[in-house]
C-alpha cells in the first residue's frame, strides 16, 4: 500500500503499518511540530481495491449511495459536534468490501475516496485538520483499513463498537419511551391549553413532552432573533412551574427547548454577548463563542436554574453543530480560556452535563443529527433523526443509519405528522417506516379523526410490545443502495420486521415468534417459515383482525393489507 502525505506544518511523520489480522490494516499516524502550532490540514492518501463495490455508505449520508469518481470524492465528516469518521464500500449482497475508519472521534477530519478511473481502484484521502484545532506539539491517530467480507452491518457496529470503548454512551430507561412533540403540531403557537393535547397523549401511551421552540417569546414569526434570554412567555405558559407539575400529574415528564449557540439581537443579552460571537447568522442572530468562559457559564447557569427552579425532567438542545470556526471568527482574545472551538464545545458539554445530572441523575437530554457522534454520547441520552417533516423515506434511512452506529443508545425518529385528510394507511406508513427508532409524535391528536386515532393507538401498542425487541435486538437492514428495502430485529427468538420495498422475510429456526408489517403500500407479505409450524392473524393498521390461521406452507403469501400486520408464533 503506498501512502503519501500533503502538509506544510510537520516536522516528522512516522507511519507504522500493521497488519491486525488478515484483511485489517491499521496505520498509526503520527505528527511531530517543530514548536506549539495551530496544524494547517494534512492530507494522508492511498489506494485501495474497488473490487465487488456496488455503493457507498457514510453515517450521515442519506441518499447519495453512488460511486464517485476520483475528481469528484464522497465525503464523511467528523469531529466532536459532527458526524463520524467512517467511510464504507458495500457489495451488491451485502457485504463490506472495505471499511476506513479513524480512532480519533475529536479532532475535525474527512475521510474522502472516489474511483480512479485507468485501474478501477478506490483513491482515498484522509484530511486532518479539516478545521480550526487547538494548538499541538504531537498529533497521533490510528487509520484502520478493514477490507473483511462480512455482512455491512456487523462492520458498522464493530466500528462503532471501537469508538464507545473510549467513549461508553450514556442509557437512560426512560428515554426509551415515545414522546409528545410539540413542533409540527403547535411550531410557535403554543397555548395554555397544551395540557389538554398532553392527557390524550398520556393516554396513547407517551411519557415525555417536549416543549419546542415558541416557549420563550410571544413573536411568532419563527426565527430566532427572541432566543437567549430564555424567559417564559406568559401569554403561552403564565406559571411555568405549576404547569410542569401538572404536566407531571398527567403521567408525562417535560423537555423545554433551547437553540444552545443562538442570541438574537432582540434578546435581552444581545448587548452583554454581542462581543463574544464566532459570527453573525443572518443579522437578526448570532452565534455565541464558547470560548469565553463567561459564554459557557452563562449557557450552563441558564439550563441549571430551570431544571432546579422549574422541575424539569429534561433539555433539548439543539443547533450545536453550528458552533463552528468561521473566517470572521476571532483567532484569540485575552479573555478567552480555550483556542480551539471544539474542545471548548466538549468543556461546555461536559459541564452542562454535570451540572444538571447533580440535580437530577436522570435528566434527559436530547441531541439531534448531525451531532450524534460518539462524543456527544458521553454527553446525552436521546439521538434524534434530523428534521424532514413529513418525509417518511428520510425518516426511515436516518434512523437505521443511527441504530446501527449507537450502540445500545435511545434513538429517537423524527418528529411525525401527517395531512389529516390523507388516507389512514398513508398516515399509519409514517409510523412504520420510524418502527426502530423511539416515536415522536407531533399531530394534534385531539384534531384526529376516528380512523387516524385508531392507527396510532394501535401502532403505539404494538411498538410499546415490542420495545425489548424493537430497542435492543440485533438489526438487519437490506439493500442500504435501495434506502432499506427491508428491516427486522432479531431477539431471544422474536422477530420484528417491516418491509418497505422487499415483500420476503425469511425465519431461521430459533425464532418462536415474528411480527411483519406492510409498509410497502401494495397489499401482501411473504414468509419463509422452514420446518416449524406457525399461527397467523392478520391486523390491518386500524388494528381489526382480518384473518387468522395456520401456516400451510414453508413459503406462503399472506394478504395483508397496505400497512397492515400479520402476527405469527410457533405451535
Amino acid at each position: 500500500m503506498s501512502i503519501t502525505l500533503h502538509t506544510k506544518s510537520s516536522d516528522t511523520l512516522i507511519l507504522n503499518v500493521s497488519s491486525v489480522a488478515n484483511e485489517i490494516t491499521e496505520i498509526e499516524i503520527i505528527l511531530n511540530f517543530k514548536q506549539a502550532v495551530i496544524p494547517e490540514k494534512t492530507k494522508i492518501k492511498w489506494n485501495t481495491s474497488a473490487a465487488g463495490s456496488y455503493m457507498a455508505w457514510s453515517p450521515l449520508e442519506v441518499y447519495m449511495h453512488g460511486l464517485s469518481p476520483n475528481w469528484q470524492k464522497s465525503e464523511a465528516v467528523s469531529r466532536s459536534a459532527c458526524g463520524m469518521p467512517m467511510q464504507c464500500y458495500i457489495s451488491a449482497g451485502g457485504e463490506n468490501v472495505v471499511t476506513v475508519s479513524a480512532d480519533d472521534v475529536q479532532t475535525p477530519m474527512t475521510i474522502r475516496s472516489g474511483v480512479v478511473e485507468e485501474t478501477g481502484e478506490l483513491a482515498w484521502e484522509l484530511v486532518l485538520f479539516s478545521e480550526r484545532t487547538e494548538m499541538m506539539t504531537k498529533y497521533r491517530t490510528v487509520l484502520r483499513i478493514d477490507e473483511r467480507r462480512i455482512p455491512y452491518e456487523t462492520m458498522i457496529r464493530e466500528t462503532a463498537a471501537l469508538w464507545q470503548k473510549e467513549y461508553p454512551p450514556k442509557i437512560n430507561p426512560y428515554a426509551f419511551e415515545p414522546v409528545y412533540s410539540t413542533w409540527y403540531s403547535y411550531h410557535q403557537q403554543l397555548s395554555p391549553r397544551l395540557t389538554d393535547e398532553l392527557k390524550a397523549a398520556a393516554e396513547l401511551g407517551m411519557k415525555t413532552v417536549i416543549i419546542d421552540d415558541g416557549w420563550q417569546t410571544d413573536d411568532n414569526s419563527r426565527g430566532y432573533a427572541y432566543c437567549g434570554t430564555w424567559k417564559v412567555a406568559k401569554s403561552k405558559i403564565p406559571d411555568i412551574k405549576a404547569f410542569v407539575s401538572e404536566v407531571h400529574t398527567i403521567g408525562m415528564k417535560v423537555m423545554l427547548w433551547y437553540s444552545v449557540p443562538f442570541v438574537g439581537r432582540y434578546s435581552e443579552v444581545w448587548e452583554r454577548f454581542s462581543g463574544n460571537m464566532l459570527y453573525d447568522t443572518n443579522g437578526e442572530y448570532g452565534t455565541l463563542d464558547p470560548r469565553y468562559p463567561q459564554v459557557r457559564e452563562y449557557l450552563v447557569s441558564v439550563y441549571e436554574q430551570a431544571v432546579r427552579e422549574w422541575g424539569l425532567d429534561g433539555l433539548k438542545l439543539d443547533f450545536i453543530d453550528w458552533f463552528m470556526f468561521e473566517q470572521e471568527s476571532c483567532i484569540s482574545h485575552s479573555d478567552m480560556d480555550i483556542l480551539s472551538v471544539e474542545k471548548a464545545v466538549r468543556v461546555l458539554l461536559k459541564e452542562i452535563y454535570m451540572r444538571l445530572t447533580a440535580i437530577n441523575p436522570e435528566i434527559l437530554i436530547e441531541f439531534r443529527q448531525k451531532y450524534v457522534g460518539p462524543v456527544m454520547l458521553t454527553y446525552g441520552n436521546m439521538l434524534r433523526a434530523a428534521d424532514c417533516p413529513m418525509d417518511a423515506v428520510t425518516n426511515r434511512i436516518r434512523t437505521v443509519n443511527l441504530r446501527l452506529t449507537s450502540a445500545q443508545a435511545a434513538v429517537h425518529s423524527d418528529m411525525l405528522m401527517w395531512n389529516y385528510e390523507d388516507s389512514v394507511e398513508s398516515a399509519a406508513n409514517q409510523f412504520i417506516n420510524i418502527l426502530f427508532s423511539v416515536p415522536q409524535i407531533s399531530v394534534r391528536i385531539n384534531e384526529l379523526s376516528e380512523k387516524h386515532y385508531a392507527m396510532l393507538r394501535f401502532y403505539l401498542a404494538l411498538w410499546k410490545r415490542n420495545r425489548k425487541t424493537i430497542t435492543e435486538g440485533t438489526i438487519h437492514a437490506l439493500h442500504p443502495e435501495a434506502n432499506y428495502t427491508l428491516v427486522y430485529a432479531q431477539k431471544d427468538g422474536h422477530v420484528v420486521a417491516a418491509a418497505y420495498g422487499d415483500k420476503l422475510l425469511r425465519l431461521d429456526s430459533q425464532v418462536n415468534d415474528a411480527v411483519f408489517i406492510n409498509g410497502t403500500g401494495t397489499a401482501g407479505l411473504y414468509l419463509e417459515t422452514g420446518e416449524k409450524k406457525y399461527s397467523f392473524d392478520i391486523y390491518n393498521c386500524m388494528g381489526r383482525l382480518i384473518e387468522r390461521g395456520v401456516v400451510q406452507q414453508q413459503v406462503e403469501k399472506f394478504p395483508v393489507p397496505v400497512s397492515g400486520v400479520v402476527a405469527v408464533k410457533t405451535i
